[in-house]
């Protein structure tokens, strides 16, 4: 993702005699626990355009995986994460149940997974931050 941030804002900025980010923040790939806290994560992602104000519904935003999880809609670029595979065997239930759990909730306490490095029980969060050197503030939130 690195790379495709960084060719797409070189070639943008070169195209625009401008200098600098072109996105605001740096693609964040966190550390999580489990596939519990990986579900919340994917409905937390899919909310993102509705939380910006760019779309009503998850499912309006064109670029989202949320139709992929949502659906079962087909897209070559977009693996299935095993956190969401982990909601059932059968793929039309897993669907029902992520549908379920993204339409209608938008912000909630998962806001603070925007700036955090490590996502998971308090306990785990802090034994992988000791584990790296890295005190709270390092952390993001």
């Amino acid at each position: 993702m690195h790379g495709i941030c960084w060719r797409y804002a070189f070639t943008y900025n070169r195209r625009h005699k401008r200098k600098g980010h072109f996105f605001n923040e740096r693609f964040k790939s966190p550390i999580v626990q489990s596939d519990v806290y990986g579900v919340t994560l994917l409905k937390y992602i899919s909310q993102n355009p509705v939380r910006a104000g760019l779309v009503e519904r998850a499912g309006d935003w064109k670029w989202s995986s949320y139709r992929v999880y949502s659906e079962g809609e087909y897209n070559p670029i977009i693996d299935i994460l095993p956190s969401f595979e982990g909601l059932s065997a059968k793929k039309k239930v897993a669907a029902r149940m992520f549908r379920e759990m993204v339409d209608g909730v938008v912000g909630g306490k998962e806001e603070m997974w925007s700036k955090s490095l490590v996502i998971g029980e308090k306990a785990f969060v802090k034994d992988i931050l000791d584990k790296f050197g890295m005190n709270k503030a390092d952390k993001g939130g």
